[in-house]
């Protein structure tokens, strides 16, 4: 056998070595990979242990029961399906810890969101009881099915269960239905009166909901007889009230201005907060409004353009016939509204209005197309605050979303609203090519002198001018102290927040933004706080 050694003059040059050479070589491969073997499981334990010491030391650890039940609300938010209310079981198995942070963090169980026929009593009963003094909520999504109005139809059937719920089970806050038409609606309120008749308890969670949202997705059967309407049988604890109407595709132009839409008028005279998703051409939505006198939040969403001012028209909205005015409204939101409809605000009058968001719905329309015109919303929307409304003293909140515009518009805009503390241009399509309205010669005080939050939402990464935007935020300041005195008479310019982000781009790209000079200045020297979100991608 050849000694180790006297291989020794192999390893250090490019001799061939002999047979036995090369057999004592193997050998001391094999003993070398042995020891190789066992030196990583000794490694790889000693790094487990490492990690388990690392661990017992961790920071994480000394965090509060009620830190990590935020941080598990930023996991799952209520109301949780059925895979909602896994994800927050699995993190209650994690560890005792957790466990009992999840069951201190009541507004985790707060709401539950089930379809009807997934409906058990005791389990969402056992659910909603863990969420202790939170305000619940429960939303429940029929499923389609067939003639409603039979008495022995599913619908029926399944519809006892929910009442059972609504007489028998935990008081409820909010309540949200989903049915395929209003008898589906009607069903649930039969089937209540029978359980109320059968129950011993003088307060039932039915008539204690303060906030009630119902979708009607396909039908739409509410009988001419006001009396007869499903509506009257909203109890009177109902002070917020969101409707969802069936869309205008299931039915013809005389449907939608003759469908009767009666909410009773003591319901409209006592929410403060109504949202109603019509894009109906009748006049249901006008008439209902006439009535909301108390109402401090409006949202009203159309998918699309509606008749609105067209007194020829039979089948106009009729906002046109007659003022509707809005002594209380505070927030006012329009949705997916043509920008032909913009129109509507001149037809309502809110004196207090403290805030305007207006959602307007895409249209790719071709200039030297019929249907194009030229988007001037500064016109109405001065004429709405400024002399309609006269509310620039309570004005401060204006959000614009999804407009095609330019620039100098959207700057037109802006400089007639001097009161606004908050300003949000997300999604917006620059049809003059000049992504940035923002830049130094539009400084103050000129342009927004209150201003405190600018959000600029969703811009394209490649038309959007970020070092404009950084110059007229620089212009609008003045540093604090120049050699021990003030820098000018100009006041500290009042922009406390900036918020920046990007369209999702085709591929993967990175920006150091966030981190640049002109934003650490910003933070540095004028304590401004800057969220620029990152570049995501999806997949082409």
């Amino acid at each position: 056998m050849v000694r180790q050694q006297d291989i020794a003059h192999l390893l250090s040059s490019n001799t061939t070595s002999n047979s036995l050479e090369a057999i004592s070589t193997q050998g001391g491969i094999e003993s070398i990979t042995t020891k190789i073997v066992q030196l990583r499981s000794q490694l790889l334990g000693l790094e487990e242990e490492l990690r388990a010491h690392r661990a017992a030391v961790s920071l994480v650890r000394k965090l509060p029961l009620e830190i990590l039940g935020e941080i598990f609300g930023l996991v799952v938010e209520p109301p949780l399906d059925k895979d909602g209310r896994t994800q927050l079981l699995n993190l209650c198995l994690v560890c005792k810890a957790w466990r009992d942070a999840a069951f201190l963090m009541h507004r985790l169980w707060s709401g539950v969101r089930t379809s009807e026929n997934s409906l058990a009593f005791k389990g969402i009963t056992d659910w909603l009881g863990r969420s202790g003094a939170s305000p619940k909520s429960l939303d429940v999504i029929a499923n389609d099915h067939g003639d409603c109005s039979d008495p022995a139809s599913y619908c029926k059937r399944v519809t006892a269960a929910l009442a059972k719920m609504l007489t028998e089970g935990p008081t409820l806050d909010h309540l949200n239905l989903e049915y395929i038409g209003p008898q589906c609606f009607r069903n649930l309120f039969e089937a209540i009166d029978i359980c109320r008749t059968s129950s011993e308890a003088n307060a039932h969670p039915w008539g204690s909901v303060r906030s009630l949202s119902l979708t009607f997705r396909t039908f739409w059967d509410e009988p001419p007889n006001p009396s007869a309407s499903s509506f009257l049988h909203i109890p009177p604890s109902v002070t917020s009230f969101h409707l969802h109407v069936p869309p205008y595709r299931f039915g013809d132009l005389g449907w939608m201005a003759n469908t009767p839409l009666h909410l009773p008028v003591n319901l409209l005279q006592r929410l403060t907060s109504f949202s109603i998703h019509c894009d109906w051409n009748g006049p249901q939505v006008s008439t209902a409004l006439m009535h909301c006198q108390n109402i401090k939040d409006l949202t009203l969403i159309f998918e699309g353009e509606v008749q609105f001012n067209d007194p020829n028209n039979p089948f106009s909205n009729s906002f046109s016939r007659s003022e509707i005015v809005l002594p209380k409204l505070q927030t006012l939101r329009l949705r997916s509204l043509s920008p032909h409809n913009l129109d509507l605000i001149s037809f309502l009058k809110t004196p207090v209005l403290n805030a305007l968001d207006i959602e307007f719905l895409f249209e790719d329309v071709e200039e030297d197309s019929p249907d194009h015109f030229d988007f001037t919303p500064s016109i109405l929307i001065h004429e709405f605050i400024k002399n309609r409304s006269k509310c620039e003293e309570t004005f401060h909140s204006l959000s614009i979303r999804s407009a095609s515009t330019t620039a100098p518009e959207l700057i037109k805009l802006v400089e007639g609203l001097p009161s606004i503390t908050h300003l949000t241009f997300a999604n917006i399509n620059f049809t003059d090519g000049n992504a940035t309205p923002f830049h130094s010669s539009s400084a103050m005080p000129k342009v927004l002198p209150r201003l405190e939050k600018l959000e600029l939402l969703n811009v394209s990464h490649l038309d959007f001018n970020f070092h404009a935007l950084m110059s007229f935020l620089r212009s609008r300041r003045r540093p604090r102290v120049e050699a021990g005195k003030s820098a000018s008479n100009r006041p500290l310019d009042s922009v406390k927040q900036l918020v920046l982000t990007y369209r999702p781009e085709a591929r993967v790209l990175e920006h150091r933004r966030d981190v640049c000079e002109d934003v650490r200045k910003l933070r540095r020297d004028f304590g401004m706080s800057i969220n620029i979100g990152p570049l995501l991608y999806y997949d082409t």
